[in-house]
Parts: structure tokens; sequence; C-alpha cells
């Protein structure tokens, strides 16, 4: 079973394309097709749930800067990443090293990256990332039921 974690800043426009793409994607599958997470930020607690026997993908997505196509499918490896920027403190790679090492549960991983032009104070996503997010939803859909190998 599919993780979705849609992260991202709702107060700052466009950083909030993470979890507004997960509300809309979960109103689009079946309940059993995955379980939802959406936060502020990613967070050390989340690593009990990546380790959950019932899980065996994640799909973290985010909202990424000036990122030139809509929306971009990058995998990822259980590995600790050496640059952690200071807002994302723990990122997916830390949290699927976590879920690998402390409770030997490795996870196939993916970080769904959705185009991002204004993370100005506000509530309101930009244009771009609405369209961004309408694009990534079919696409989330398909990936999600045949994911490529990592």
């Amino acid at each position: 079973m599919w993780l979705i974690i849609g992260y991202g800043n709702s107060l700052r426009c466009d950083d909030g394309a993470g979890p507004s793409f997960v509300t809309q994607l979960r109103s689009r599958l079946p309940e059993s097709a995955a379980q939802f997470i959406c936060e502020h930020q990613l967070l050390p607690e989340m690593v009990e749930q990546l380790a959950r026997p019932e899980i065996d993908k994640v799909l973290f997505v985010d909202a990424k800067r000036d990122q030139h196509p809509p929306f971009h499918f990058t995998p990822l490896c259980d590995q600790a990443s050496e640059s952690q920027s200071v807002t994302h403190q723990y990122g997916p790679q830390w949290l699927l090293s976590m879920s690998a090492a402390l409770y030997q549960q490795p996870r196939q991983g993916w970080l769904l990256s959705l185009r991002a032009v204004n993370l100005d104070h506000g509530e309101q996503l930009s244009t771009d990332t609405q369209n961004a997010i309408t694009l990534a939803l079919e696409a989330t859909i398909q990936f999600l039921a045949t994911p490529p190998k990592n």
C-alpha cells in the first residue's frame, strides 16, 4: 500500500502545494489505495508510519521553486541526504533511511515536486501551481498504479 505525504506551508502561497495536492488526490482515489498525511513539514514521528507493515511504497509531495516542468517524479534511496535545508530539516531520504535502520523496513520512495512561483505570505496558490497540480493529478494516478522501479 502507498503512503502519500504532502508537506508545505499553506500560509506561504505555492509552498502549500503539497498538502493541497494530497487533499485533491485523496478525493479521487478509493480509500484502500493509500494512506495520506498532510503536514506543514516532515517530522521524525513519520518514520513510524513509514514502517507500518501495510506500507511498501512512499510518495512525498512538495513544492519546488521555479521548477521548469509543472511536476517531476524523482526516485529516492533510503540513505540520509547530505544537504538538509533549514526549512526541511528531516527530508524524505532521511525518513526512508530511518525506517530502514530503526525498523528494518526499507521502503521504495519517490518525490513528486510541483512547480512553485510565489512563496510570499498568503493562502492562494498561483495559477502556475494550480495548473501543475491539475496536470500532476492524472499522472500520479497512473504512477501509483504502475510505479517505475527505483
